[in-house]
């Protein structure tokens, strides 16, 4: 077990994730302080977050798990990053929504490998 760059998902990915997370928890705490705001930002923003600290703390060796989980985080960025771009330009805003474009992109990529690798 140990990290996703242990189990050759690469430190590229694992970065990208943890930068992404980080991002999107720092969005949350200035832009969302009350828990209860169920804005489609917001919400897109929560699950993004969970989805990339799921995919972060994954230790599995089974590769349909571990591409299913990637699949999610992808699809969940994706969409906070589709929905913050859609809440305004600003500056924090667009750059959590970079964040989790590249999330994304490294997920499918990452997916696509362990396809390939099955």
């Amino acid at each position: 077990m140990g990290t996703l760059a242990d189990r050759d998902l690469g430190s590229a990915l694992e970065h990208g994730l943890e930068r992404a997370r980080a991002a999107c928890r720092r969005t949350l705490e200035v832009y969302v302080p009350d828990a209860a705001d169920r804005s489609p930002a917001a919400v897109a923003l929560m699950r993004a977050t969970a989805a990339l600290e799921a995919a972060l703390r994954l230790h599995t060796g089974d590769a349909e798990v571990r591409e299913l989980a990637l699949r999610v985080a992808a699809n969940l960025a994706r969409d906070a990053a589709r929905e913050l771009r859609a809440s305004g330009l600003d500056e924090r805003l667009l750059r959590c929504a970079d964040a989790c474009e590249r999330a994304a992109f490294l997920c499918d990529r990452a997916e696509s490998n362990e396809s390939r690798a099955a």
